[in-house]
């Protein structure tokens, strides 16, 4: 078999699957572009970074790069902003009149030097931190304002930088504070306060109890959350006529290009009559359908007779009114009956601050479509993530109509996105909007077939240790939950009429002690030593020395902060979720081998690289 490579535009950067027609339809809102393309360009066996081609509008400033960047901020999360803008008189064209990306020109460089003018180090931490930098990044020299990841670097790069830099300077850095401060300036202030504070390590060993004392930047607080769970005073449901709430005709679903979406787009489809609108981010209509259908088909749920069904919406959830033509918007506004908020950005790394635009703003603007010229039913799907503070003690039990503000602030900005959507769908329950809440738990694959996310960090972390041939020694109950179950039980219990104010919690009934979870995997037939935590997480990180990259890079920031009293899961009741799906016949498998088999053969676990 010869492979001549991909017929979609779907590439892999730092970890992260990526469709290039997205960045492409945020580059072309900007009024001084006419048209673009982007594409993955290779600079090394190990390292690509995103280019962007463009040509100019005519009589149009022609936008800097910092400004095209600063532009997509609000679009895109960083991972999908290009390293490089090059703009052409024209794109080169097949005789089809197709962008012809095999001929575009090669840049003369590699990602751009720098994001701002270059300033010199002040001081000799700045001096050798700028210098380890530009070592790392292949440069002649490195700005202290200068963007690390502007510059082309990746999450390899960045935990290369964080582990040279502990051997040098003899303190505890953690990983994740690369990504919240990505200059020479910020690292350096980093080390010096460690330096003050004596959060030395003498030999660069990882110290677990040293990352919560480690210097970052100040975490966002209770009532800085709580201020921004504002609704607009404005959004009244007052003389509304109400749509088909339980037999709806016509469906909005957001996120349905993400790996649960796919799920409830098959069921929404088998379990009612209507026709599902898909918010997706995309050129045009057809583009976003050709992404929807890849999606389904890429976990084996794709069936043609879907085509009659499912409409393709380009928008994006960052913007007002999603970026739509005022007249799509008001079609929707009159003929949706009901809304499935699925879409979110979801980075364990990432602060609330780029989580922002899509999670707070994107359910902000979903609640009010809800209210505008026909009522509408919300159902928004959250996280358990929003009860991890990071502060649990065993036995604790978390229920569905619990206080979010007792509990306090989630761990982690995806986290507190979540738990702001939350506070604001409450408050529009008391303006009159019919709405509910589904919490889903640790989503795996699917029960039946294992079609799995292999890009979550479930699936990659199994990947990870069948690689290591070892897993971390942890106490805790795994609650798992199939991604069919979850989609089920939301779409079964949103069609009921007593969904209204509710919570549901769906997470695993059924969980298991970790350790028999081993046991269970090891007599599957993967053999995996047991070992204590910051062993195998430094094992880990080796691994994806040696190998130049790994899946589960992107994760690799969140492991390397964690200590493993944190690796807790605390237990959940979901009375709401049981008692609505009685007498329907779903119920959520439990955790048993014959599960376990059917996840290890479809992520092929015994064959994944050779073993230490």
């Amino acid at each position: 078999i010869l492979f001549l490579g991909r017929d979609d535009f779907q590439v892999k950067i730092r970890g992260y699957r990526i469709e290039l027609g997205d960045i492409e339809a945020a580059v072309a809102r900007h009024s001084a572009v006419a048209q673009n393309v982007c594409v993955a360009r290779e600079t090394s066996p190990a390292q690509r970074h995103l280019v962007s081609y463009l040509v100019a509008r005519e009589n149009q400033k022609v936008p800097t790069a910092a400004e095209l960047r600063e532009f997509l901020r609000a679009q895109l999360p960083d991972y999908m902003i290009p390293a490089q803008f090059l703009f052409l008189e024209a794109l080169p064209l097949l005789p089809n009149g197709k962008v012809d990306r095999q001929t575009l020109p090669v840049p003369d460089s590699g990602p751009e030097q720098r994001s701002k003018a270059y300033t010199a180090p002040r001081y000799q931490v700045e001096e050798e931190v700028a210098e380890l930098t530009a070592n790392i990044l292949d440069l002649e020299q490195v700005g202290i304002h200068d963007s690390f990841f502007d510059l082309g670097g990746n999450s390899l790069l960045a935990a290369r930088l964080i582990f040279q830099t502990r051997e040098q300077f003899q303190v505890q850095i953690p990983l994740r504070q690369l990504f919240l401060q990505p200059t020479v300036a910020g690292l350096s202030q980093a080390i010096v306060a460690a330096q003050r504070n004596g959060h030395a390590s003498g030999n660069g060993q990882h110290h677990g109890a040293a990352y919560d004392e480690a210097p970052l930047p100040a975490a966002i607080t209770l009532a800085e959350l709580q201020a921004e769970a504002i609704l607009d005073p404005a959004l009244s449901t007052a003389d509304l006529p109400v749509g088909e709430l339980s037999k709806p005709r016509h469906v909005l679903l957001t996120g349905a290009t993400g790996f649960v979406g796919a799920f409830l787009v098959r069921d929404l489809l088998q379990e009612t009559s209507a026709t599902v609108h898909c918010l997706v981010r995309a050129a045009d209509e057809k583009a976003a359908l050709s992404r929807i259908k890849q999606n389904l088909a890429t976990y084996g749920l794709w069936d043609d007779a879907f085509c009659e069904r499912i409409v393709g919406l380009p928008g994006d959830l960052g913007r007002p009114k999603f970026g739509l033509l005022e007249q799509q918007y008001e079609w929707l506004a009159h003929d949706i009956d009901v809304i499935f908020h699925n879409g979110a950005l979801v980075n364990f790394v990432y602060s609330y601050r780029e989580h922002k635009a899509p999670n707070v703003l994107g359910t902000k603007e979903v609640l009010r479509l809800a209210a505008h010229r026909q009522l509408k039913a919300v159902h928004f799907i959250s996280t358990l993530s929003v009860f991890h503070t990071g502060r649990h003690d065993d036995g604790l039990v978390y229920y569905e109509n619990d206080d979010l503000d007792e509990i306090g602030v989630p761990f982690g900005g995806y986290a507190q996105s979540k738990w702001v959507g939350e506070k604001l769908v409450q408050a529009a329950v008391e303006r009159g909007i019919p709405a509910a809440t589904y919490r889903p738990g640790l989503v795996t694959g699917d029960s039946e077939s294992g079609a799995w996310n292999t890009a979550d960090m479930m699936s990659t972390m199994a990947v990870a240790c069948a690689a290591l041939g070892a897993v971390p020694d942890l106490d805790v109950d795994v609650d798992i939950v199939p991604v069919d179950y979850v989609s089920k039980a939301i779409v079964t219990l949103a069609l009921q009429p007593s969904f209204r104010g509710k919570i549901f919690n769906i997470n695993n009934p059924q969980a298991q002690p970790y350790v028999d979870l081993m046991d269970m995997v090891n007599e599957a037939g993967l053999r995996l030593r047991v070992m204590p935590f910051d062993q195998w997480r430094e094992l880990l990180s080796g691994l994806a020395r040696q190998l130049g990259g790994g899946s589960w890079n992107p994760y690799l920031p969140l492991l390397d902060e964690v200590t493993v009293e944190q690796v807790f899961m605390p237990a959940f009741d979901c009375r709401h979720t049981l008692q609505g799906l009685k007498g329907s016949g779903i119920s959520c498998p439990p955790v048993d081998r014959e599960l376990l088999t059917t996840y290890m053969a479809y992520l092929q676990l015994d064959r994944q690289f050779v073993r230490q």
